[in-house]
């Protein structure tokens, strides 16, 4: 009977905790007339929110210059922040850091990819613009685009990778 009351009364083995993933985050968005670099940071769920440093550049700088943002934006990046709990100031300061009016025009006016720093790679992930209704709004992944290189490239390697990104990037829009 013992075994029984003990194993039934005793409390569960608590689940290991999961390790998020690794890496270092950042994003880019190319408006016409501006790059704009930025870092992300994990809440404690794991999903990523913009973050500082953002990073605005000419349209055409110096790929070395775009290279150095993003080395600049992947060193920004925050493994674990508090629940910003208002949704709404994070969906603000996001449009404020890029330097659009609203959140409509932020859709509207940009393209969007993706980069992580993982291991010994800096890995590309372009995004389709899919406006701002109906059942592709948003960005979201285009998952045969993402490329890799060394995370040791070059600062002109990187932002070069950065250029290419970009133009594999669509959108609803009639901009580029």
């Amino acid at each position: 009977m013992s075994f029984f009351k003990n194993l039934f009364q005793s409390k569960p083995n608590p689940a290991p905790a999961k390790k998020p993933p690794p890496g270092k985050f950042a994003s880019a968005y190319k408006f016409p007339d501006r790059i704009v670099v930025h870092s992300q940071a994990r809440l404690p769920g794991w999903a990523m929110i913009a973050y500082e440093p953002y990073l605005t550049l000419p349209r055409d700088a110096a790929v070395e210059e775009i290279g150095r943002a993003v080395q600049t934006a992947l060193a920004g990046f925050r493994p674990e922040i508090p629940d910003p709990g208002d949704w709404k100031q994070v969906t603000t300061t996001l449009v404020r850091g890029v330097g659009a009016k609203s959140h409509k025009q932020l859709q509207e006016t940009s393209i969007h990819c993706g980069i992580v720093e993982l291991d010994d790679r800096l890995e590309f992930q372009p995004y389709h613009n899919g406006g701002m209704s109906g059942d592709t709004k948003g960005f979201r992944p285009i998952s045969e685009a993402k490329f890799s290189l060394p995370a040791n490239s070059s600062l002109a390697e990187i932002g070069a990778a950065l250029h290419r990104c970009l133009a594999l990037c669509t959108t609803i829009y009639d901009h580029a």
